[in-house]
């Protein structure tokens, strides 16, 4: 077969018509239609694609910069920037620059943003030639390739630029030659195989695993590889998995082998160069085998990750047998990177249960999950812990494949243990935060557990203290909705807006006031109001026995009328007691739990404009005003649990934080206010100080009466909590232990991240990525992580309490238990193992 483009002479380079139409930039004149209808005229209609070649040879390699290619070919007839695909879900600050040889009418846009040529238009005669160009945000030219049709009306590929490669063309693949491979054409891998990043070389990794019964396009060859498309991938294989003779490949139960001496090894078998050598004492994984050639997998190469699988002559492999792999968790020579690569490779396209028992054995643990957005989901998640590795397997309830996790794991790794429970209640939603308790009932709220634009679902529940069944609960939709406890206990005020129930126009508010301990309503109310302008506002909080709510109003074209109303309803009843408009826009501040007074915050654009006002909750007349005031209403500044009663109210000026008496608006305490500082309240009249500047992080332990500097260790130490003698807290991933008295550090242990520590009975208990570890407080050691309780974390716009109020502790004698796996717990006493 001859291939025209390299016989024919190529001159006449100047006469390239490259189509110009829609590009980013115009650089150099393009040929007016009256030359391409001569040019035309000359090609049957098309400009050869020896001149594209000819003038793209000279001047496109690893080095050459879009500048200078500009002044080469012109600008490109369209330019992808932005994020762009370059492999299999890799993705790339970049552009993408595309150049056609065709007729002036010809379009084409790619359906995603990748370097992706128009095999169609290829095939159809509707485009002669496709120039790709894929530039990093550097200026390096990552790919260069050339799609073209030759004389007998087949694609071909000349990959000019290839990532680490060396360029390379279709017309030198002699086995897509035999074997009639077109580009454009659907095609199987006889097995599963491994696809690449690159065409070999010692940067390619594997990207996914083409499976036998899936269909591939075939979109591009070099001398020795085809890349395959799908839908969901992208990736080169060894061309010759295409074949045949790769149907007569055999898998084998993966076997494990050290190599005797160094060896040769190939990307396929009979290839004539080989791709990398394998040296002696390598451990190896032979997985398949023709009847001359043997498939490896150099598991130690891909630290834990997929591994290239590399072919070696019977003739020259030199190795020796230490076994088949079966139950890899239950034996102790398991390498972290050889369950790595049984994991990638020796399970099935579809895993099964039995196929994980075979490769791994048993799992020590097998722990329940639940929890979904639009609908409940049922998981279970396969816990196995080895002296190596740790592998979490979670299965779908009809025993599908969830997703599987491997992890590195030491030897002194705590090991899980199943923790006893007094009590574990299944729950609608998957997260889950104890917001209080009225008497024996226990109020929660639950979540999704997704952020904004993906939240849909959110509710309270009650369950009973004793033994966690459930009392009542109240659901909704993905609004916001705030709660409020009284006092006493007895009722809790939830308010929002009705999800679905907005209009252009109006909105749907409804406020219900139920017995916290029954669900019992005890009055409702729902009603419509005009959406404002500058959106929703609603604000719900209870003080002195009143319900109040706030919200804005305004009329939509004339967004200068807008107007803040507060109403006051008798808690017990519902009654309203009075309605107040007020002179500025503001809002009530909202509170979890019942406050001595209304408390309104009047915001202007600084602190001195702002104004704060506490307002006697029965009247809804003013009791006294801080000029000059401003508060937090998100409390990310000054943290403290929320769901603490308290009495005062932290404000902030323009250079100090000021807690003031709610019922008179004197000033308790005052501290240092500025963009680098931040607060924790502790208890104890203590306080935590995180000063950050440009030089360092320190936190201080201050005295909250004086403000005085007790002690100051460097970096940010957060989490904190206390007991009699000690302070403990997480600092750069660790857990840490101080003198409470003058902050010597007495331990320090790695836990990574982390949302709460808390203090149980005579341990720490901690939350760390996901899980509950037990802490002994004397030494630091992590005695064990509980069984079948997952804290999932929480999602970025979670309120600050819910930080709190994952791992809760009634009177040191009970620990709640929430989190993420849609269960909550009691726990009475903790494990002796």
């Amino acid at each position: 077969m001859r291939f025209w483009w390299r016989v024919i002479t190529l001159a006449g380079v100047s006469t390239l018509a490259v189509t110009l139409m829609g590009c980013k930039e115009e650089v150099g004149a393009p040929l007016s239609y009256s030359a391409r209808d001569q040019i035309a005229t000359q090609s049957a209609g098309l400009v050869s694609s020896a001149q594209l070649l000819g003038t793209v040879e000279g001047h496109l390699h690893p080095d050459v910069t879009p500048e200078r290619v500009r002044e080469a070919l012109g600008a490109p007839v369209h330019v992808i920037d932005g994020p762009i695909l370059v492999n299999n879900g890799d993705w790339l600050d970049g552009e993408i620059w595309r150049y056609d040889t065709a007729l002036p009418e010809y379009t084409y846009t790619s359906a995603e943003p990748s370097a992706r040529a128009d095999l169609v238009g290829l095939a159809e005669g509707e485009v002669q030639e496709q120039l790709l160009l894929t530039w990093a945000l550097d200026g390096t030219l990552l790919e260069a390739v050339l799609y073209y049709v030759d004389e007998e009306g087949h694609i071909q590929t000349n990959w000019l630029v290839l990532g680490s490669n060396p360029g390379s063309s279709s017309i030198d693949n002699q086995i897509a030659m035999t074997h009639e491979l077109r580009i454009g054409e659907t095609v199987n891998v006889q097995t599963r195989a491994e696809a690449y990043s690159e065409p070999g070389g010692e940067r390619a990794v594997v990207s996914f695993y083409a499976e036998k019964d899936l269909d591939y396009v075939l979109t591009g060859l070099t001398d020795r590889f085809a890349r395959l498309d799908s839908d969901e991938h992208r990736g080169w294989v060894p061309v010759w998995q295409l074949t045949p003779e790769a149907a007569s490949l055999r898998s084998v139960t993966p076997e494990r082998r050290t190599l005797l001496s160094d060896a040769p090894a190939y990307w396929y078998p009979g290839q004539s160069h080989s791709a990398s050598e394998l040296y002696r004492g390598e451990r190896m994984l032979v997985i398949a085998e023709t009847e001359n050639w043997v498939s490896l997998l150099p598991v130690e190469r891909g630290n834990g990750g997929p591994v290239s699988a590399l072919w070696v002559s019977r003739s020259e492999l030199h190795d020796r047998s230490e076994g088949t792999l079966a139950a890899l968790n239950e034996d102790e020579r398991t390498t972290y990177a050889e369950a790595g690569a049984a994991l990638q490779r020796s399970l099935p396209a579809v895993v099964t249960q039995e196929a994980v028992r075979h490769l791994f054995g048993e799992p020590q643990f097998v722990e329940q999950l639940h929890g979904g957005q639009d609908e409940t989901i049922d998981h279970s998640r396969w816990r196995y812990e080895h002296g190596n590795f740790e592998l979490i397997v979670d299965w779908n309830d009809d025993g599908s494949l969830s997703v599987s996790k491997l992890n590195r794991r030491s030897s002194d790794a705590p090991s899980t243990v199943e923790q006893p429970f007094k009590w574990r209640t299944k729950l609608e939603l998957a997260h889950s935060f104890l917001l209080g308790t009225a008497g024996d009932t226990l109020l929660l709220f639950g979540d999704d557990g997704y952020i904004s634009g993906l939240h849909e679902r959110s509710n309270v529940v009650a369950l009973s203290a004793a033994d966690g069944e459930k009392r009542w609960q109240r659901s909704f939709g993905y609004e916001d909705v705030q709660h409020s406890q009284s006092a006493d206990k007895g009722e809790i005020l939830l308010g929002g807006v009705v999800t679905g129930a907005t209009t252009d126009t109006e909105y749907t508010h409804r406020m219900e006031a139920l017995e916290a301990s029954t669900g019992r309503t005890r009055w409702e109310l729902e009603r419509q109001l005009p959406l404002p302008q500058s959106g929703i506002d609603l604000r719900h909080t209870i003080a002195q026995g009143v319900a109040a709510v706030s919200y804005t109003t305004n009329e939509r074209e004339a967004s200068d009328r807008q107007q803040s109303i507060i109403e006051g309803y008798k808690l017990k009843d519902g009654k309203l007691l009075w309605r107040k408009e007020l002179e500025r826009p503001g809002q009530l501040v909202h509170r979890l739990t019942e406050g001595g007074r209304l408390l309104v915050h009047y915001g202007g654009e600084t602190a001195a404009d702002s104004v704060v006002a506490g307002l006697d909750a029965v009247t809804g007349k003013e009791v006294w005003r801080a000029e000059g005031h401003a508060v937090d209403m998100y409390f990310y500044t000054i943290q403290e649990d929320q769901r603490t009663p308290s009495d005062t109210i932290w404000t902030y000026t323009e250079s100090e934080w000021r807690l003031l008496d709610q019922e008179k608006g004197d000033v308790v305490t005052i501290l240092e206010r500025s963009p680098q500082l931040r607060y924790e309240i502790l208890t104890d009249g203590l306080i935590m100080q995180v000063r950050t500047t440009d030089e360092a992080t320190v936190t201080s332990l201050l005295e909250a009466d004086t403000r005085s500097v007790r002690w100051s260790v460097p970096g940010k130490l957060e989490r904190t909590v206390t007991d009699e003698t000690k302070l403990y807290g997480l600092l750069d991933g660790e857990l840490k232990a101080y003198q409470l008295s003058d902050g010597k550090l007495l331990w320090s242990t790695p836990i990574g991240l982390s949302i709460q520590v808390a203090k149980f009975q005579d341990k720490l208990v901690v939350e760390s990525q996901g899980s509950i570890l037990v802490v002994d407080p004397t030494q630091g050691q992590i005695l064990y992580r509980m069984a079948n309780v997952v804290a999932a974390g929480i999602n970025e716009a979670a309120d600050l309490w819910q930080y709190h109020a994952i791992l809760n502790t009634e009177e040191g004698t009970e620990l709640y238990i929430g989190g993420g796996n849609g269960y909550f717990s009691r726990v009475d006493s903790l494990s002796d193992e």
